[in-house]
């Protein structure tokens, strides 16, 4: 990502708006408002420290506030420096500070001039998704406040339920596959506490994200004793599979988050893999132990908790309007999450997961060079599993042409071979790679493929080739799929 590309911009504070998506922000079933959002920062987020040092010693140019534009209401939203704009807001009119602050803040404004942070300079990135990487590092850096993990937790499972898989997150993220998996699974357990039936006290704590150690809980939960003892496991997307009775799995989930809160179990007597192992199997009662011998067919965790309505089902207050649908989003590589591979061969799988992450965008050439391998490796495989190419070696040879010992014919000949021989039987399939191998048809596909990997003046860019793909992903599903032999 060429992040100079970036305008840097000058606007009023008033033109900019703190994110409700911020990972600061704990969840909750409706949409924050600025003022909420506000409160939140002030009371959590040390923003009065940030305030004062602005008020002390003015506001820095050392660091701009990264802004996308929303296409959906036009507003300017702070991808990174919400804290900072915040503080802004809050020296300019302390009235926005929740009433216990105001105070405070009423104080650290009379010593600056309002005109000193009535404009703030920005840099605009072209979306939400295009700052992901950047966001990530900085803040795994020890200059900038850390996040707490539930808050990383927020911010890696944000493409998944914005449509993404988890191969397009981590890549958009910057960060392992794993870690995603792990933040899905950790969040919707942590959500499910929430939703227990606890006493007060401890149902205080729980609920506050700043309070309940998460960190700890999220070590005993994830780990394989954990998984064994609550009845679960994860899928590929790193959902929670609860594989016993609902009433046996809340039983030991309500045990452990119950100790965490009320500090009979902390960091320190659940630092080690053995600490917990000891805590699971010898301090925890039978009462309180799910009983693994009722097991059940898995389910979803999240559709425990929030099983879906039966038709007719529930009250009679109308559904509020729906949010406008954002247009789906492009996936990062050129190949969407729902193409799959399934063929035997590892090489044919190795270029297939490297084309679907390249990112067509930053990496133009390499993306054309990795797609011509995918099309000409994924059909020579494909032929030499429906047993096409002895049949066509035994042809040639017996023509009299002498082949090399390792005779692997080229692309072209190849594709030709599966629209002449009716290889595929899908009618349009084949008639649009007959236009695809012809150089003279609306859609020389092949011939501008080798021109973007053998010609130097032919230089490939993310518009075309997505438009190539779309042009080959119905026959590259058929090629790609393992073929059933009987």
């Amino acid at each position: 990502m060429n992040y100079n590309n970036w305008p840097v911009r000058e606007h009023s504070l008033g033109s900019l708006f703190l994110d409700p998506k911020n990972p600061r922000l704990p969840r909750k079933d409706t949409p924050y408002t600025q003022n909420e959002i506000i409160a939140e920062l002030v009371k959590r987020n040390d923003v009065y420290e940030l305030a004062k040092n602005i008020a002390d010693d003015g506001y820095g140019p050392m660091e701009l506030i990264v802004v996308f534009k929303d296409e959906e209401d036009g507003k300017k939203y702070v991808l990174e420096g919400n804290r900072r704009l915040t503080a802004c807001k809050l020296l300019h009119n302390p009235e926005l500070a929740p009433d216990e602050y105001k105070k405070k803040y009423k104080l650290q404004a009379k010593k600056i001039d309002p005109s000193d942070v009535s404009k703030l300079r920005t840099v605009l990135a072209p979306d939400r998704e295009s700052a992901y990487k950047m966001i990530v590092r900085k803040h795994t850096k020890p200059t900038v406040k850390d996040w707490k993990p539930i808050m990383k937790a927020h911010f890696y499972a944000r493409p998944i339920e914005d449509g993404l898989s988890i191969e397009e997150a981590s890549e958009l993220l910057g960060v392992p596959e794993g870690d995603v998996r792990s933040a899905i699974s950790s969040l919707q357990l942590y959500e499910a506490s929430k939703k227990l039936d606890l006493d007060e006290e401890t149902n205080n704590v729980v609920q506050d994200e700043y309070k309940f150690e998460l960190s700890t809980f999220e070590r005993v939960v994830t780990k394989p004793k954990g998984k064994e003892f609550l009845g679960v496991e994860n899928d590929e997307n790193g959902n929670v599979i609860v594989n016993i009775k609902p009433e046996e799995f809340k039983k030991g989930l309500k045990r452990i988050v119950t100790d965490l809160a009320l500090k009979k179990e902390d960091s320190r007597s659940l630092n080690k893999t053995e600490d917990i192992e000891e805590y699971l199997t010898d301090r925890i009662d039978d009462k309180d132990r799910p009983d693994l011998s009722r097991s059940q067919p898995g389910q979803k965790l999240t559709e425990i908790f929030d099983p879906p309505k039966e038709e007719g089902e529930g009250d009679e207050t109308p559904e509020p309007e729906p949010p406008k649908p954002r247009p789906p989003r492009a996936p990062t590589g050129l190949i969407p999450s729902g193409i799959v591979c399934t063929t035997e061969n590892a090489k044919v799988k190795e270029v297939f997961k490297e084309v679907k992450k390249l990112s067509p965008r930053a990496y133009p050439n390499a993306s054309a060079m990795s797609l011509r391998m995918l099309l000409e490796l994924s059909t020579y495989e494909y032929l030499k599993a429906i047993g096409e190419l002895i049949k066509w070696e035994a042809e040639l040879k017996s023509k009299g042409e002498r082949l090399p010992k390792f005779w692997v014919p080229e692309m072209k000949p190849m594709l030709n071979r599966i629209v002449n021989n009716d290889l595929i039987k899908e009618a349009q399939i084949k008639k649009t790679l007959g236009l695809i191998v012809n150089d003279k048809s609306s859609m020389p596909i092949l011939s501008a493929l080798n021109q973007f990997v053998h010609n130097s003046t032919w230089h490939p860019n993310e518009e075309k080739l997505r438009n190539i793909w779309k042009d080959l992903e119905e026959y590259m599903k058929i090629i790609l799929k393992k073929v059933e032999t009987e």
